[in-house]
């Protein structure tokens, strides 16, 4: 009869334990909450305020580039006289030549075009595997690919919303 005693009040005191466990889950994930929300309204206030500050500069930045380029491109005979090169101040305008290969039509017509032409090593083509179609497959369907199906344990637990910290 003693030791009947004892289990139930080994079980009690795990009962006891576990539900401590949980109340501090419950404190702790309130706090989680807490700093997570500061912390992003704290983000936010400072991306607002960055934004605000390097936007004027970005328009300026993009401007002075798009106004470069024309520049350049007017007046190549000027600043490329000389070579490739010119060197300046602040900095150096380059000029380089470069090919590039312009693609006519639509994709699929281009790609339709290359394949019928054996043309296939600039075709790319990406094979995946579906999980979830996979999951759905009878056991000797998954034997055929080296797949099985196994079972495991899954533990979890659930924490009340109750208002107010413990204590």
């Amino acid at each position: 009869m003693a030791k009947r005693k004892a289990v139930r009040k080994d079980e009690e005191r795990l009962l006891a334990r576990a539900d401590e466990l949980l109340a501090d889950l419950v404190e702790i994930g309130r706090d989680i909450e807490e700093n997570e929300k500061e912390y992003a309204e704290e983000v936010e206030r400072l991306a607002r305020e960055r934004r605000e500050l390097f936007a004027g500069a970005q328009e300026r930045k993009s401007t002075a580039e798009a106004e470069l380029a024309v520049l350049m491109r007017s007046n190549r005979d000027v600043f490329f006289a000389d070579g490739d090169v010119c060197p300046l101040t602040y900095g150096a305008l380059l000029h380089a030549v470069e090919s590039r290969v312009v693609i006519h039509g639509k994709k699929g017509e281009v790609i339709a075009l290359a394949e019928a032409a054996g043309l296939t090593d600039a075709v790319k083509i990406e094979k995946s595997l579906d999980r979830d179609a996979i999951g759905k497959w009878p056991a000797e369907q998954l034997a055929v690919i080296g797949a099985e199906r196994k079972c495991k344990d899954v533990f979890s637990f659930d924490l009340k919303k109750k208002e107010g910290s413990r204590g």
